[in-house]
């Protein structure tokens, strides 16, 4: 495979697509008067002014980010865009296929703890806002704990490794960069991941404190943000940034959409 090289031409169209995309869903879901504003939910604005922030940070912010990665993630043996120069069917099939067989596990797991700790279901997103949070969770999420955090933590482990064993070469693998290397850093940005993200899973829950909350429930909110993260990371080492977008997209069709419009 082709490591870290898809970044040029239609793949860097591509993702400026894909960011100004996720920024035209932030800007409708903050205009349109979502509670959970993107970034800008604790500021005494107007919505039009709420509206035009969300959107800069999401376009500069993120697409910088993004960018920081792509180079970094070249340099360590980290695919770009993709991993190949021309993809072919599966490498769309397999994003596909794992995303929703997650959004599926995320069911089941729902299913069996609200038995278990009796708080019941995480509630969901009303159409459009499921839509926006399908789009923009698919690039930026991938963008910030994907695509830029993973090669940052790569950067330090190897970093501190050749600090501490002097000339070692970046290890590496069949698939690129080493997964000894790899897998550590996927886990560390998953646990970021479940930290920021499984804040708003517990407050769908209903009007519980984190205090309150039973163990069973942090191991379901800790267990399916895991499950997503490293799911997410696989898709990434394996066929690139895009890969992993497809994913997240397809997780979020079956667990936002479908999940959310009709079965519950």
């Amino acid at each position: 495979m082709n490591r870290g090289k898809g970044f040029s031409g239609k793949f860097f169209k591509i993702y400026v697509l894909l960011v100004l995309t996720a920024t035209t869903a932030t800007g409708l879901n903050t205009l349109m008067g979502e509670s959970s504003y993107f970034m800008t939910g604790f500021l005494d604005l107007s919505v039009y002014a709420r509206t035009l922030i969300d959107m800069v940070i999401m376009f500069f912010l993120y697409g910088l980010l993004g960018l920081f990665g792509f180079k970094l993630a070249g340099e360590i043996g980290l695919p770009g865009v993709w991993s190949v120069q021309y993809p072919g069917l599966i490498d769309y099939l397999e994003p596909a296929f794992a995303g929703i067989a997650v959004g599926l596990i995320f069911i089941f797991l729902e299913s069996g703890f609200a038995g278990l700790h009796g708080l019941g279901y995480f509630s969901g997103l009303d159409f459009p806002h499921s839509l926006f949070a399908l789009i923009t969770g698919a690039v930026a999420e991938e963008i910030l704990y994907r695509l830029f955090l993973i090669p940052v933590l790569v950067a330090v482990i190897l970093a501190y490794r050749q600090q501490r064993f002097s000339g070692e070469a970046i290890p590496k693998g069949k698939k690129g960069l080493s997964g000894s290397i790899f897998w550590p850093a996927a886990a560390a940005a998953g646990i970021i991941y479940t930290l920021a993200h499984g804040f708003d899973m517990i407050v769908s829950l209903g009007e519980i404190s984190m205090t309150q909350l039973p163990p069973l429930a942090w191991l379901q909110v800790l267990l399916m943000n895991l499950v997503l993260a490293l799911a997410a990371a696989w898709q990434f080492r394996r066929r690139g940034y895009l890969a992993a977008v497809m994913f997240h997209a397809w997780f979020a069709l079956v667990w936002y959409i479908i999940r959310g419009g009709f079965l519950i």
